[in-house]
């Protein structure tokens, strides 16, 4: 992807420190911006409800998503309100659905089990997995 290319060479590759901090930090800016787009942008996707209205019927249905944001999930919540309170429910063969997010997803965290690399002050890294 040429954003993702550009990334790593203007800012993981360069030979200035600051940039290579600032590689590290847009990850928790896309992080940041993808949840704020999930909890106010669309207030009622529509495209969602109707595929979800769609295969509800169905005896099996795996939902992909490889965004990042919270939207389809929060449309499934509707439809299940006990349905994704943790990890093992996006996948529970209890459910006619499944929904799989293999790039993860804005609210998924991670406890660490050390602190992360410290770069300076308030500027803290923890790269992603």
């Amino acid at each position: 992807m040429a954003l993702e290319r550009f990334l790593r060479e203007e800012f993981r590759d360069s030979s200035h420190a600051l940039d290579r901090r600032k590689f590290h930090a847009i990850h928790f800016y896309f992080q940041d911006l993808l949840h704020e787009i999930s909890c106010d942008y669309a207030e009622h996707p529509d495209n969602y409800d109707r595929l979800i209205e769609a295969t509800e019927r169905l005896p099996r249905v795996v939902y992909i998503s490889l965004n990042y944001d919270t939207l389809l999930d929060d449309r499934l919540r509707i439809v299940d309100p006990d349905g994704l309170n943790k990890i093992d429910d996006y996948c529970n063969p209890d459910r006619s659905w499944s929904l799989l997010k293999p790039h993860g997803s804005v609210d998924w965290v991670q406890r660490l089990s050390e602190p992360p690399h410290v770069l300076g002050p308030n500027f803290a890294i923890q790269p992603p997995a």
